[in-house]
């Protein structure tokens, strides 16, 4: 759970609180959507164990690296609002 309040702050302060809800809802919509989806391509006996087992492989590294290469590139623009916002706090407090 503590990982929710990093992604809290780091929604606040981006988003107003209609796209903080949006967001908050297809984030755990993608999570269910994707879990069954890779549950239902590992399920399927007419492909063969090894097929299964690297296609999952695959799908798993591929999302990984998407995730996580497009993370990069959005909070490096997401840094600046970020430290503008503490400062803000700082100077406000």
């Amino acid at each position: 759970m503590e990982g929710f309040a990093e992604f809290n702050d780091y929604n606040d302060a981006l988003f107003n609180i209609r796209a903080r809800s949006l967001n908050n809802l297809v984030y755990w919509l993608s999570q269910i959507i994707g879990s069954i989806s890779i549950g239902f391509l590992l399920d399927q006996k007419w492909i063969s164990r090894r097929v299964r087992a690297y296609s999952g492989w695959v799908i798993l590294f591929f999302m990984i690296f998407v995730v996580h290469i497009w993370a990069f590139f959005y909070q490096r623009c997401a840094f600046l609002l970020l430290s503008s916002s503490v400062s803000k706090f700082m100077v406000t407090s």
